[in-house]
């Protein structure tokens, strides 16, 4: 099949706007978790909206490496909600959009690309998809701790570390302020996935 005629040249526009939409989403909550004194989950959030925009780029090598045409026009529709929304709600909107993007949408594309006999992008989106799938555990329990009041406490020790001096103490809860420096909780740097 000729890629500037296929549905999979349509996904691949689709995707380019969707992470790039993501990127600035996760930028807009990572202001938003500064502003409430959580900064560590301000730099988490900052590294997936830099991964969104390497995603964005890996597509739109794609759709550069495909199309015949040197200059390509593709029009999308899509939607995009503007809502203001407390953190704790927008984590959890967050860890949804991935788990969709993860779970249905790329594999879909996947299939259709598959389908349509383009296997190298095909290969990209499941990769893809296993990237976004991981940030989809991540944000979960991140949504969960966030909610329970418990994103500083886990049920066996780990490491916790501070973002500003270094100080790290093997604990299960994370100290209010770190003992070294002084610096907030929110300071504190530790493994999501260690829960």
């Amino acid at each position: 099949m000729e890629f500037n005629e296929s549905k999979t040249k349509q996904n691949l526009a689709r995707l380019f706007a969707i992470f790039c939409q993501d990127s600035a989403r996760y930028n807009f909550v990572a202001t938003n978790a500064e502003k409430e004194g959580f900064y560590y989950l301000k730099e988490l959030l900052l590294s997936l909206s830099a991964q969104k925009m390497a995603h964005a780029k890996i597509i739109y090598k794609l759709m550069l490496e495909n199309s015949k045409k040197r200059k390509d026009k593709v029009n999308i529709e899509s939607g995009y909600p503007f809502e203001k929304q407390l953190l704790s709600s927008t984590l959890f909107d967050c860890y949804q959009i991935e788990e969709y993007e993860g779970g249905n949408l790329l594999p879909h594309f996947e299939k259709l690309a598959q389908d349509e006999n383009f296997k190298e992008i095909a290969l990209k989106l499941q990769k893809l998809s296993q990237v976004i799938q991981t940030n989809t555990n991540m944000l979960k329990k991140l949504s969960e701790a966030f909610d329970n009041h418990s994103l500083y406490k886990f049920d066996k020790k780990m490491d916790f570390i501070c973002s500003n001096c270094g100080f790290s103490d093997n604990l299960k809860e994370g100290w209010i302020n770190c003992p070294l420096c002084g610096y907030s909780k929110g300071h504190i740097k530790f493994n999501f996935f260690d829960r």
